[in-house]
């Protein structure tokens, strides 16, 4: 086979592979709802278009066109990968700040990364809380006994994945708290039930996914209350 006809191939695999990653992310935005996976769509979407454009031209006239074209089409994905990056980073600084005033204050959960109890007093005492306010109660289904520290292990363990789930989904929208040894607390401010669903929703994948990684999986029950 000659090679330029190789051609042909690479670029049906280039923009095969572009609409790909794209249907990847718009999955993962649908059930993590965050804002720079946008962004991230948007450069992958001009990227797609200007290499498209790019590939006809190349095989309605080789000449140099299709070289700029798709040029500018990876400069403009560069452009939205770094705002991506720095959003990243702002967001990753202020979760840093947020772990830092807990742990100041006494008012952090090591093994869950959420606030503890204290934490969840002081929310409560703020004179500034607004009255539409959501809470989601959690209780983890743990039937390991205190006896064995094999089983102590696990039960940490679950309550570390269980809380990393929970943080992934309702975090950035609110206030996270670890109650007790497998309950968990959120609170969210002015949101709709239908959007409270949504997230419930979302967490139920998150956890899908974290199952199928464990041996033993989370089994998580919950309910909500509006005020």
């Amino acid at each position: 086979i000659p090679m330029y006809r190789l051609i042909y191939v690479q670029h049906l695999l280039v923009l095969i592979s572009i609409l790909f990653v794209m249907r990847y992310c718009l999955k993962e935005l649908n059930l993590y709802q965050k804002e720079w996976m946008r962004t991230l769509i948007k450069g992958m979407m001009f990227l797609f278009i200007f290499t498209l454009i790019a590939v006809i031209d190349f095989h309605i006239d080789d000449d140099l066109t299709y070289a700029f074209l798709f040029s500018i089409g990876m400069l403009v994905f560069a452009i939205m990968i770094g705002r991506v990056g720095i959003f990243r980073f702002f967001y990753r600084m202020e979760i840093k700040k947020h772990v830092t005033q807990y742990k100041n204050l006494l008012f952090f959960d090591p093994l869950s990364g959420m606030g503890n109890e204290k934490s969840l007093q002081a929310f409560r005492e703020r004179e500034d809380l607004p009255e539409e306010l959501t809470y989601i109660r959690f209780r983890l289904n743990d039937n390991f006994s205190d006896d064995s520290e094999k089983d102590n292990w696990k039960q940490e363990q679950l309550i570390l994945d269980a809380a990393d789930c929970i943080r992934t989904i309702f975090e950035p929208k609110g206030k996270c708290f670890r109650l007790s040894n497998s309950e968990f607390l959120v609170i969210l401010q002015k949101r709709k039930s239908e959007e409270v669903k949504q997230h419930l929703k979302n967490l139920e994948e998150v956890i899908q996914n974290k199952n199928r990684h464990r041996k033993e999986p989370i089994e998580i029950i919950y309910g909500f209350a509006q005020m």
